[in-house]
């Protein structure tokens, strides 16, 4: 894990020096990941803190995954609330829920994940980047319509009191 995260630190201080001297208008969001069971630095708050604080660069920023989250909060790995330095590093969400066999990247309509407590964390610190919906349509095909899950997704998401006035 730690040559992992070394690596990525050089990598990621190489491409946001890049983007610099290169005057782009682009940003790196680093996600925090789902679990599973390999070798990965990005699964907990902290490991992606310390990837963000080692780079040292405003152009990256943290990828706030809540699906990964709420998944490796119920096995243990991390509080259900991330930490306030991690928040306020967030610069671009995936929001899914979770499947009943523990699968991520499902629609909204399951209700897993306390979506309107992490919005209302984001919007607590008037985060103004997109909310991005991120579903994998072959792992629900069996559920329902999928056409309809990710419209309803939208609505969810569109409805939660804490996101949007």
């Amino acid at each position: 894990e730690t040559q992992l995260r070394n690596d990525t630190i050089i990598n990621l201080k190489w491409m946001v020096n890049l983007i610099e001297t290169e005057k782009q208008p682009l940003k790196i969001a680093l996600e925090l990941n789902r679990s599973k069971g390999e070798i990965d630095p990005c699964t907990t708050y902290d490991g992606v803190l310390d990837i963000c604080v080692q780079v040292d660069n405003p152009v990256l920023g943290i990828g706030w995954d809540i699906g990964h989250t709420y998944v490796n909060y119920l096995n243990g790995l991390i509080p259900r609330i991330p930490p306030k330095e991690f928040l306020d590093r967030i610069i671009h969400t995936h929001i899914h829920d979770i499947g009943s066999d523990g699968s991520t990247h499902w629609p909204l309509v399951i209700g897993t994940v306390p979506l309107a407590e992490y919005t209302g964390l984001l919007r607590e610190r008037n985060y103004e980047g997109l909310y991005v919906i991120e579903l994998q349509p072959q792992r629900f095909a069996g559920y329902g319509d999928i056409i309809c899950l990710v419209l309803e997704s939208i609505e969810i998401l569109k409805n939660t009191e804490f996101v949007f006035d």
